[in-house]
């Protein structure tokens, strides 16, 4: 294998384009098993512009270099974040770096997704689909994306799937969920909704439309109701127990093979046992259409 010349800090002169430059692990972050967050530093300090969903080329020293999407935001202070997948040799190397590690950086690469240019011609609603590492270039968009919804620019819709319960933080998810009802429960409401119809996250975990998976969270019945159930749960535990929850299902999803009222009446039956205080059913909702195809999660 031929030797990687990189460019060592202090450097002086204008590097060739193809010269990777000495960058340092500052962070390590462990999200699945096997993929792995870092946070690089570039040395010595200074800005490093990019735009959301460029990448750069990561060398792994003595064993090569691959492309790893950028998947921090542009223009954030600190380190820049790589998310990368252990599926071979340098990736397997680099996702083993330990904090003060050292990894040749080039780029960015990659013409990049320009938001403001999409949003000034009108285009705010905004639909992220991804599945598994496929997040990882979409990521700092989506932060950027999210901050816009706050502030009334955009409606953002995600949807993340994966292939199995392992390859998806679903308790950061259950998290948020939770940390919503806490806000909800400090600013003063004294109702909260877990939404688990109109095609929403929770509705496709229940209807074996959607639902393909083969672990914990799909199947039969019980396992498709496991995560909004696991949701209102969390929810529940963090509402004060003198305010209600309500759960809003589709009672039908309105197509053969579908959700059917049956499930309904069993899924109310479990929502009951985890004291949630009310369903309400949204009556007969055929959420697909001809425009819409149905993928598993």
């Amino acid at each position: 294998m031929a030797k990687t010349a990189l460019l060592e800090p202090g450097a002086t002169g204008t590097p060739h384009p193809l010269t990777p430059s000495v960058w340092r692990v500052a962070g390590r972050k462990v999200e699945t098993a096997d993929v792995v967050t870092l946070s690089l530093s570039r040395e010595p300090a200074a800005p490093f512009d990019f735009r959301h969903g460029q990448f750069n080329m990561l060398t792994a020293l003595g064993v090569g270099e691959a492309a790893i999407s950028i998947s921090s935001s542009p223009g954030a202070a600190g380190p820049i974040e790589h998310s990368i997948r252990d599926v071979g040799a340098v990736t397997h190397a680099l996702c083993n770096l330990p904090v003060g590690g050292a990894v040749g950086v080039r780029g960015p690469f990659g013409k990049g997704w320009d938001v403001e240019a999409q949003l000034a011609a009108g285009r705010t609603d905004v639909v992220v689909v991804a599945g598994g590492i496929g997040l990882a270039p979409l990521r700092s968009a989506v932060r950027d994306l999210v901050e816009r919804q706050q502030r009334g620019e955009v409606r953002l819709f995600v949807l993340v799937g994966a292939r199995s319960p392992d390859q998806i933080v679903f308790a950061e998810d259950v998290a948020a969920w939770r940390a919503a009802a806490a806000r909800a429960r400090d600013a003063g409401f004294d109702i909260v909704e877990v939404h688990c119809a109109h095609g929403y996250l929770n509705h496709q975990f229940l209807s074996p439309l959607v639902n393909a998976r083969n672990d914990a969270y799909g199947g039969d019945r019980a396992g498709r109701m496991r995560f909004p159930l696991e949701v209102a749960e969390a929810v529940r535990a963090e509402w004060p127990a003198d305010k209600p929850v309500f759960v809003r299902i589709s009672a039908v999803d309105g197509l053969d093979g579908g959700w059917e009222l049956a499930d309904s009446v069993a899924v109310c039956g479990e929502l009951a046992a985890c004291t949630t205080d009310s369903e309400k059913l949204a009556g007969a909702w055929p959420w697909f259409s001809t425009t819409i195809v149905p993928s598993p999660l």
